[in-house]
């Protein structure tokens, strides 16, 4: 029997799986047979990584200072002096933690899909399409479609759809370009630099390639397009002998959709608390409650307000969004001191 059993090999479930093993009998289980395919999301993650993983030039694709927030034909600049965030490689970059992880000590099985899980009050059950598996606790890390939450009855408030396509237009630009558009009232355009690539995206309820294509005008269809579900609301995020990190318990920031940094502060958060858990031989939710307390007072309340303005936004019509463009403008000293993860933190 394993003493924990992670769902899903994403970053999350594998900087999970680095942290656990160093205590902890610890698999990762994977659906898909490659780790990194296929790609669900953006590569653009905030230089806050550099608290969780080091960053190496087999993963890091470009560097950006800043963004240009266009609507109409009004711009706003957010930059900073130094680079403010990574464009990464997915594949590469989860290759890389799945590396670390296995010399760790993490064991990780790819092709491996959890079709069914049975908690009792001495272990958990995991049925793959392969063979039953039994451990003591067991990680949701599997994303927007997580059936570890389905299983405690867990779901978010919403889920956007967020596509992505990538072209081979060198880019080496400073700065990602956000386009607000007043048909898309739950969301936005992207473009970001990738250096030797371009990716183009669209987040939004109605999101499609038809659209996103049309919007940017591009000629011909990319061959690389990607897309998924980004869930946002949390629900619970803790029952006995469960823990959901990451997507599966909606630790996404609700104005970009991005959720990395939250992913990676929450494994180590979870860690903390399993390792007590194991301490106490308590796997009950009254003591992992711990867990989603201590993620809620680090980034719930920023995810709360975060709700709260994307609600406001898509009933905001297009002279009071004008205004608020124009105010925003105006504050732009102010705004480019923020974090771009941790929103009412200055820098």
């Amino acid at each position: 029997m394993w003493d924990i059993i992670i769902v899903g090999a994403g970053p999350v479930g594998l900087y999970s799986g680095m942290l656990l093993s160093k205590g902890f009998n610890t698999l990762v289980l994977e659906e898909d047979k490659a780790i990194g395919k296929p790609l669900h999301c953006s590569g653009l993650v905030s230089v806050n990584l550099n608290r969780f993983v080091k960053p190496r030039k087999e993963f890091i694709e470009h560097k950006v200072k800043g963004a240009r927030v266009w609507y109409k034909n009004s711009r706003l600049l957010l930059k900073k002096q130094k680079t403010a965030a990574y464009v990464i490689n997915r594949e590469r970059f989860d290759s890389y933690l799945a590396r670390v992880a296995e010399k760790k000590g993490c064991e990780i099985l790819t092709g491996s899909k959890v079709n069914k899980l049975f908690f009792t009050n001495k272990d958990v059950r995991v049925e793959t399409k392969n063979k039953p598996l039994r451990s003591r606790m067991v990680l949701g890390c599997d994303g927007s479609q997580s059936i570890v939450a389905k299983a405690i009855g867990s779901k978010p408030k919403e889920k956007v759809k967020g596509i992505i396509a990538i072209t081979e237009e060198e880019n080496r630009s400073e700065h990602v370009d956000i386009f607000i558009d007043k048909k898309l009232r739950d969301g936005f355009f992207w473009k970001i630099p990738r250096g030797e690539r371009t990716e183009y995206g669209m987040w939004s309820g109605s999101a499609s390639f038809e659209r996103l294509e049309r919007f940017f005008s591009l000629k011909q269809k990319p061959a690389n397009r990607h897309g998924g579900l980004i869930p946002l609301g949390p629900g619970k995020t803790v029952s006995d002998r469960c823990i959901l990190i990451g997507d599966a318990a909606s630790q996404v920031k609700p104005w970009s959709g991005g959720g990395l940094v939250y992913g990676l502060l929450a494994s180590e958060i979870a860690f903390e608390t399993i390792k007590k858990a194991f301490e106490k031989n308590d796997f009950t939710e009254k003591t992992l409650k711990t867990y989603e307390k201590n993620w809620k007072k680090r980034i719930g309340w920023r995810i709360k307000i975060g709700m709260i303005g994307r609600s406001v936004f898509k009933k905001t019509g297009e002279k009071e969004l004008w205004l608020l463009f124009r105010v925003l403008k105006l504050l732009n000293p102010l705004i480019n001191t923020l974090d771009m993860d941790f929103l009412f933190s200055f820098r």
